[in-house]
C-alpha cells in the first residue's frame, strides 16, 4: 500500500511539474510587435535629418584612426557574445565555462532577439550610412539592412536582463550597452537613429521576456550561478 502511495505521489508531482508555466519557454514572435509604432520611421535617404546624422558620424569619426583603441574595441564588438560584451563591467570570472546555464539563458534570448530584430529591418531596407563616401567603414561592411540596430538591440536586452542577476551594476551595464550602439555609430555601420531605435527594441524584448516565468525561472537560477563563484571585485 505504501509503494502504491509513494508511486501516485510521485506521478503527481510529475504531472504538476509537467504543468507549470516555468517548464516551456518563452516564444516571442515578430508579429507581437507593431515596429511601426514602436519604432517609427527612419530618416529617410536625401532628407534633412539623414544628412545631419551622415554630418555627425563624419565628425566623429574625424577624431579617429585605424590604430586607436575606440576602434580596436569596436573590432571586437562586431561578433560579440554576451561575456565578451559584458565582462569589462562584471569581471573575468563571468564567462561561459563557469557560467553555463546563464549562458544558455543568455543564448536563448538572443535566438529569440534575433527572429524580431530581422523582420524589422526587412521592412524599412535602410541603406547603412558607409554608402555615404563620406563615411569610414572601421569594420567590415555588412550587407543586411541598418535600422534598427541589431548591436544596439541585443546590447540593451542583455543589460536589462543582466541587471536583474547583477541589480547593483545596472548602471554600469545600462552604460556599457550604450558604449556598443555609440560605437556601431563611430565604426560606420550605423546612424543615430538606427542605435536609437535599437535601444528601443531591445528594451521593449527584455520588458517582454520579464513577464514570462519561463524566463524569470531561468534568471533565478542565473544569478544563484553567478552567485555561487568568486568574483575578484566581491560583487558577486
Amino acid at each position: 500500500m505504501k509503494s502504491v502511495s509513494t508511486l501516485v505521489f510521485a506521478l503527481s508531482l510529475l504531472f504538476s511539474l509537467a504543468l507549470s508555466p516555468t517548464t516551456q519557454p518563452a516564444s516571442l514572435s515578430p508579429s507581437d510587435f507593431d515596429f511601426k509604432s514602436l519604432l517609427g520611421d527612419p530618416p529617410s535617404d536625401g532628407s534633412a535629418i539623414q544628412q545631419a546624422e551622415i554630418r555627425k558620424i563624419v565628425a566623429l569619426q574625424s577624431h579617429h584612426t585605424e590604430s586607436d583603441p575606440d576602434i580596436a574595441r569596436c573590432k571586437r564588438e562586431v561578433d560579440m557574445t554576451v561575456f565578451s560584451a559584458f565582462s569589462p563591467v562584471l569581471g573575468p570570472s563571468f564567462n561561459k565555462k563557469e557560467l553555463p546555464r546563464t549562458a544558455a539563458l543568455m543564448e536563448e534570448v538572443y535566438d529569440q532577439s534575433r527572429t524580431i530584430s530581422k523582420p524589422a529591418k526587412k521592412l524599412w531596407d535602410r541603406r547603412r550610412p558607409f554608402f555615404d563616401p563620406l563615411v569610414h567603414a572601421f569594420v567590415k561592411k555588412e550587407p543586411n539592412a541598418s535600422y534598427p540596430s541589431g548591436h544596439a538591440t541585443e546590447a540593451t536586452m542583455w543589460a536589462t536582463l543582466l541587471a536583474e542577476i547583477f541589480p547593483e551594476d545596472r548602471s554600469a551595464l545600462m552604460a556599457r550597452a550604450d558604449q556598443i550602439g555609440q560605437d556601431r555609430i563611430l565604426a560606420g555601420m550605423h546612424y543615430p537613429s538606427d542605435v536609437a531605435a535599437g535601444v528601443k527594441l531591445g528594451a521593449e524584448i527584455a520588458r517582454r521576456m520579464l513577464l514570462d516565468d519561463h524566463i524569470q525561472a531561468e534568471l533565478a537560477q542565473a544569478k544563484a550561478e553567478c552567485a555561487a563563484l568568486t568574483n575578484p571585485k566581491s560583487k558577486i
